[in-house]
């Protein structure tokens, strides 16, 4: 299946991801249904008579620039009809109004975000704790790391998903049974694929590592 990463946005700046999602059967002659459950009531409308308003509810993503894991874009997922938004970086920073802004943050740490959303009914605030590399094995931001695997055991690409932690130089490693690496590449937040199709079957031990520090490690089963 094929995404786009930013709706909102026009042209080119959409970000088509040509098969950026793999599906264990294809899809033929037809696409997914996804209903929209977050309209809300239609405000105003004599066809909505059950007198109810809608109060907006805040929520966000954030995708780390590739180049500068410190700038960071936020993209707006609030529902039920949002009309101004206003962004706490957590760093000292100016507030910012745009909707989904772009934000450097001044260096490394943990960074409590926060987005309030508001209309004419009431507001909503949701606050996020963001963390952006680490520096020793005691940080505060290693203990952010939310790192899954999937599926378990695998058969050729195993999807590691690193989440709630922003990398300053990831890095994933696996071993055989005995110790001995046998793959190694750049772990990014978000969604990381692995191919281990030319893996022999066994019990693999895998490393996150950022710069000099192990952030967490496990165990996957390759069929």
């Amino acid at each position: 299946m094929s995404t786009i990463e930013y709706p909102d946005e026009k042209g080119v700046s959409c970000t088509v991801r040509q098969h950026s999602i793999l599906m264990p059967t294809g899809i033929f002659r037809g696409i997914p249904n996804f209903p929209h459950y977050r309209l809300g009531p239609l405000d105003g409308s004599p066809c909505d008579t059950l007198g109810l308003d809608n109060h907006p509810v805040a929520k966000f993503r954030y995708e780390p620039d590739s180049l500068d894991y410190l700038r960071l874009r936020f993209t707006d997922l609030s529902y039920f009809r949002p009309e101004s938004w206003t962004w706490n970086f957590g760093d000292g920073s100016p507030q910012e109004s745009t909707k989904s802004p772009y934000h450097t943050f001044p260096h490394q740490g943990v960074y409590h975000v926060c987005l309030t959303v508001s209309n004419e009914n009431s507001s909503n605030t949701i606050c996020r704790d963001i963390a952006l590399g680490t520096s020793s094995s005691t940080d505060i931001s290693a203990s952010k790391a939310d790192i899954t695997t999937f599926p378990n055991p695998v058969e050729d690409y195993l999807l590691v998903t690193l989440g709630e932690y922003v990398p300053a130089h990831g890095e994933i490693s696996l071993f055989d049974i005995s110790g001995h690496p046998v793959l190694s590449q750049r772990l990014y937040y978000g969604q990381n694929s692995i191919d281990m199709q030319l893996l022999p079957s066994g019990i693999y031990l895998w490393r996150f590592i950022d710069g000099s520090v192990q952030v967490r490690e496990g165990k996957v089963v390759k069929r």
